[in-house]
């Protein structure tokens, strides 16, 4: 599968060295079978398209393809992007088509003898007869080698006055030295001098991404490199520095390390996509005002990624000083920004606020994405008020326009729909949500293969529902599963890894294997803090998790500490009304009870409880959870008949796990 995305740059003995990765998704869909159909529809051959046999000239057709989009700036096929043709109908159009006959010219700022030449060669590698092209990469390597060269190229007739033009191309330097001197006595020499440096620079431009492709087919050869690609995450740490470092103009450096920017974002390397945007922004002097503020919003993203939430923050008011009059585009993606920063910092106030405010202007925008984007936030709002229903309603709504914009397929629909199915699951419905989330894994699997983050991330939130369904050792296995994956493509410092460690430590002290969850929850404390920091949300998260395994064996002292450094971190951040905190003090109070202090459990818990089930539902595991340490308590301080009324509206689960202790206080 061929395609810009798949193309990286690494150094190799102080030389920028483009590599081909990521082959996973050709394996997982089997595209190099006969009769089958697929690929990246600019960049696949038409007989790739039809399903037919592939041999090394549909590699040749793709290389092409790329090449021209380089130079051009346009894809091969822009059609494809129309969202009226379906993929069946976009693949048989691309079957049928004279690829040649349907590709422009080349315009470019090169001699019209050089452009043509470059046309030539991909022409030929563009042919729509595979027994026209190039008969490998390496056959087109030489033609373009020969082009860079001045050499009389392959793809053109070897005539006699075209072997003379190279000739004197090979020698132009005498040759632009007495042009020179002749202007200058014409008086010209000024303008001309000028014309011939501007020239200079962009055939070198373009002669600089021909030698990228080179480096590539060569890359590719097993031959020169044994092992074939290296991981993405391996190619882009520390590629800003190596970037900088090449001879590219200001612009071109602007456009690489801002998409290499997105990029390492995505793969968590949270510090070094900062330094490529950073960098960007060193270099944007000359570039439009608004490409400046997109690279500034990008690097608010990033902070907020990495938890720098005070940073992420002061970025954005800047940002909405400057648009704040204008309301374009930009602001509002700054405000809906915002919102998510509120959500996470806990503040669904501040973000509903900033969704009112937006409302408006995200129904009105020309742009189908910050509508997608409204509903998100909207959604995840309302999740964080405990009101499904609402939710469920803009998940839905972002749904349809993910649907709309990307196709039912695309990576960017399936996590809508992974939200809108882990939102199922907290009004309840489990099985409908499983059989989502199934669904979301099928699909995600059949795209972006067996092994993709985008596959563990569904995987976790099919263990998180089996969780929510009291079903702790179906939550194990797909909590594994998603480990693995995570520590696979990510590794270990991750947020995601750190966070599944956490989940699938949970899952074991749920079915009573405390000790066994132990060493996972500390593997868990190492990856998120050195991803996201000692004082992260989700560290205090997995400290507190952890206090209640130690409460699960008896180990009050351990627990207590545990407490004390969670309390620290997730106090300030959730505030005294999240319910996270108020699990957090219950299980403060279950310490409380297991250290004698029972008038204080007691005291805690009565308080706790109603709120609990209110936000969380009464038949919530922490709410259950809260409710067998409240009959606990008060059978402990002697108020029997209390205490049984109270384990009477607990499951037949739960109020056996319970049973033995209050019948030894009050009782049989």
């Amino acid at each position: 599968d061929l395609k810009p995305a798949n193309v990286l740059v690494t150094e190799v003995d102080g030389q920028s060295l483009p590599k081909i990765i990521d082959f996973g998704i050709a394996r997982a869909t089997g595209l190099d079978q006969p009769g089958q159909a697929g690929g990246t529809p600019n960049y696949i051959s038409p007989e790739q398209a039809g399903g037919s046999e592939l041999d090394p000239r549909s590699d040749v057709f793709a290389l092409a393809a790329m090449l021209r989009e380089l130079l051009s700036g346009q894809r091969l096929r822009p059609w494809v992007d129309d969202t009226s043709l379906s993929t069946a109908q976009i693949f048989a159009r691309i079957a049928a088509e004279s690829a040649v006959d349907a590709v422009p010219p080349l315009d470019l700022p090169l001699p019209r003898s050089r452009s043509h030449e470059l046309d030539a060669i991909l022409r030929r590698a563009l042919a729509s007869d595979p027994a026209e092209r190039y008969e490998d990469a390496h056959a087109l390597a030489d033609d373009l080698q020969r082009w860079l060269s001045h050499q009389p190229v392959q793809a053109l007739p070897a005539t006699l006055a075209y072997r003379w033009r190279c000739a004197l191309r090979r020698h132009r330097l005498a040759a632009a030295v007495v042009a020179l001197v002749l202007l200058l006595v014409l008086g010209f020499s000024w303008q001309l001098h000028a014309q011939y440096r501007q020239t200079q620079t962009e055939r070198d431009t373009a002669e600089q991404m021909v030698a990228v492709l080179l480096d590539t087919f060569t890359a590719a050869d097993p031959v020169e490199f044994p092992g074939g690609s290296v991981s993405a995450r391996a190619l882009l740490s520390g590629a800003a520095e190596r970037i900088q470092r090449r001879n590219l103009t200001p612009q071109t450096r602007v456009r690489v390390l801002s998409a290499l920017g997105g990029v390492q974002q995505n793969l968590e390397l949270y510090d070094d996509a900062r330094q490529s945007i950073q960098l960007a922004l060193q270099d944007a002097e000359n570039v439009p005002e608004a490409q400046r503020d997109a690279l500034e919003l990008l690097l608010s993203r990033i902070d907020m990624d990495a938890g720098e939430f005070d940073r992420a923050n002061e970025a954005l008011q800047v940002l909405l000083q400057r648009h704040g009059d204008l309301r374009d585009a930009l602001w509002l993606e700054a405000e809906l920004q915002r919102a998510d920063l509120a959500l996470l910092q806990g503040d669904p106030a501040l973000a509903g606020q900033l969704l009112e405010s937006t409302r408006l202007p995200a129904r009105q925008s020309d742009r189908p994405d910050l509508r997608r984007d409204w509903h998100l936030q909207q959604a995840r709002l309302a999740t964080e008020l405990g009101d499904n229903a609402a939710a469920l309603e803009d998940y839905r709504a972002a749904l349809s326009e993910s649907e709309r914009l990307w196709g039912a397929e695309d990576l960017r629909t399936l996590t809508v729909l992974n939200d809108l199915a882990v939102v199922t699951s907290r009004a309840g419905q489990h099985e409908q949500a499983i059989e989502l989330l199934q669904r979301v894994a099928t699909l995600t699997e059949a795209a972006w293969g067996s092994d993709s983050a985008g596959l563990a991330t569904v995987y976790g939130n099919i263990g998180a529902t089996w969780m929510r369904a009291n079903r702790p050792d179906e939550a194990e296995h797909w909590h594994r599963r998603a480990a693995n994956i995570f520590e696979k493509r990510l590794g270990e410092a991750s947020l995601h890894t750190g966070t599944e460690y956490n989940n699938l430590a949970a899952a074991l002290e749920a079915q009573g294997r405390a000790t066994e969850a132990l060493p996972w929850f500390d593997r868990a404390l190492d990856s998120l803090s050195q991803a996201l920091g000692a004082d992260h949300l989700r560290v205090g998260v997995t400290l507190h998790n952890q206090a209640k395994a130690r409460l699960a064996l008896g180990e009050v002292d351990q627990a207590e500490a545990l407490l004390a450094r969670s309390g620290d971190i997730l106090r300030p951040i959730l505030g005294e009304d999240h319910p996270r905190w108020q699990v957090w003090r219950v299980t403060r109070a279950q310490a409380d009870l297991q250290s004698g202090r029972v008038a204080t459990a007691l005291a805690v818990l009565s308080e706790l409880l109603p709120a609990l089930e209110q936000s969380l539902g009464p038949e919530q595991r922490d709410s259950q959870r809260a409710r067998r340490l409240l009959a606990w308590a008060q059978a402990a301080q002697g108020e029997c008949e209390q205490s049984r009324l109270t384990l009477a509206l607990l499951g037949d689960a739960d109020r056996r796990s319970v049973q033995t202790r209050i019948d030894a206080l009050c009782g049989s």
